[in-house]
């Protein structure tokens, strides 16, 4: 499955007529269209039963694609910036 949910990359965006809502970056090594269909709806799900959150957008990108500092921390505003300039590889599900 993917890496532990503390470990996506998760920040706020403006949602038209909502406010806002959160986009979730989540690495995997899963490439079936299939399977990354199945765990969307399996992330979706478990954030909306335990957080009542609605998710705005959840990536999924290959192992790796996650910039992080040489300590291993996760680069929160590089992904953020990367996800609104368009700039991430998604693995594409639908």
């Amino acid at each position: 499955m993917a890496r532990a949910p503390r470990e996506w990359p998760r920040f706020p965006v403006s949602t038209e007529g909502v406010g806002e809502e959160i986009a979730l970056v989540v690495e995997t090594h899963k490439t079936d269209p299939a399977e990354l269909k199945a765990l969307d709806y399996a992330i979706r799900s478990r954030i909306g039963r335990g957080l009542s959150f609605p998710v705005s957008d959840l990536v999924f990108v290959r192992r790796g694609r996650i910039p992080r500092t040489s300590s291993g921390k996760i680069q929160r505003g590089v992904i953020k910036e990367q996800y609104l300039e368009g700039g991430i590889e998604r693995l594409e599900f639908e």
